[in-house]
């Protein structure tokens, strides 16, 4: 498997889950 890809795969996964993680923190937020 090729590293770089994985290392781009890694970086969206984690973008993806800290953009749910705010978007759920902000609507926690009044």
């Amino acid at each position: 498997m090729n590293s770089t890809a994985l290392g781009a795969e890694n970086i969206i996964f984690i973008s993806d889950a800290h953009e749910k993680f705010y978007y759920e923190k902000l609507k926690e937020v009044p």
